[in-house]
């Protein structure tokens, strides 16, 4: 069974989204990678699945839900993505089908 971690509301839209960020089952879990997490600078986005190689759009959401970064990754097997202007939190990674929670942390900046 999934389990909702965490919702983003869209106030644009008055959509609630539910964010499982415990889709990822022990097969897939090679398929793409995130590290380190935590970040303090930036973190790197793996794909290590070549059916996700084709057309594909990397989402960061803040923690109160709003779309803060989108960045396409077609063909792209390593996805850098600075993240030392963020401020200290949790943000959710969306990338194909999966979510992950990523801490951002700056050693007390």
């Amino acid at each position: 069974p999934d389990f909702i971690d965490s919702i983003i509301v869209d106030p644009k839209l008055d959509i609630l989204a539910q964010i499982k960020t415990t889709n990822l089952d022990s097969q897939n879990t090679n398929r793409v990678l995130i590290f380190p997490n935590p970040a303090d600078e930036n973190f790197t986005l793996r794909i290590n699945a070549t059916d996700l190689l084709a057309k594909n759009t990397l989402c960061i959401y803040d923690g109160m839900g709003r779309l803060i970064y989108t960045e396409e990754t077609a063909g792209k097997i390593n996805v850098l993505v600075d993240c030392s202007h963020y401020p200290s939190g949790v943000y959710v990674v969306k990338f194909a089908t999966y979510y992950w929670k990523v801490a951002v942390g700056h050693g007390g900046k």
